[in-house]
C-alpha cells in the first residue's frame, strides 16, 4: 500500500498532515512520514507538530546533524516548545 495522500480539501491546513505523520509514527512507517511532511512543506505549510514529528522522524533515523538543525531552527520560532521538551523525547 502506497503512501495515503493528505486530502486536498484543506491543502493549506496543518491539522490533516499532522495527524497522518503522527499516524504513520505510530505504525513505524518512516518513509511515509517524510512523504507526508514533504507534502506539507510543498503546500508551504508549517506548524509546531509538523516540527516535532520532523524532529522525531530524524531522531528515529539516527541523523544528529539534522536533529541539531531543527532544534537550532525551532529555537528561534515564536509560540514553539522549548527545544529542550523535545530533546527529552529522545
Amino acid at each position: 500500500m502506497g503512501p495515503i495522500r493528505c486530502p486536498l480539501i484543506y491543502p493549506n491546513d496543518q491539522d490533516g498532515y499532522s495527524t497522518l505523520a503522527r499516524v504513520y509514527l505510530c505504525l513505524d512507517r518512516l518513509p511515509e512520514v517524510d512523504e507526508v511532511l514533504r507534502q506539507a512543506q510543498a503546500h508551504n505549510v508549517e506548524g509546531e507538530n509538523l516540527r516535532l514529528y520532523r524532529y522525531q522522524l530524524t531522531f528515529l533515523q539516527n541523523d544528529t546533524d539534522e536533529m541539531g538543525r531543527l532544534s537550532a531552527s525551532s529555537a528561534s520560532k515564536a509560540g514553539t516548545e522549548s527545544v529542550d521538551t523535545w530533546e527529552a523525547w529522545e
